[in-house]
């Protein structure tokens, strides 16, 4: 059992490994999409969108019927000097 304090209130928790229930590797496919709009003559602004699909069953328990995939999605929002 973990112990730890955060000013002066003691915590304790029971730690897990997991990470011997999944596999290190993923294949997947990647899809993105933008844009860039101008803001006058110096400056612009771009956004993105990242979608990141897992192919692969990621789960390396025995006989386990539940399929396990990453799937992630980000946003990216930039300011562009020309």
């Amino acid at each position: 059992m973990e112990r730890f304090s955060i000013d002066g209130s003691q915590f304790s928790f029971n730690h897990t490994e997991t990470t011997k229930n999944f596999r290190s590797f993923d294949f997947g496919i990647s899809a993105a999409i933008g844009y860039k709009r101008p803001l006058g003559t110096k400056f612009g602004i771009t956004s993105q969108l990242f979608l990141n699909w897992g192919l692969t069953n990621i789960s390396d328990l025995p006989l386990s019927a539940t399929k396990i995939r990453n799937v992630s999605m980000s946003l990216l929002i930039g300011l562009n000097i020309n």
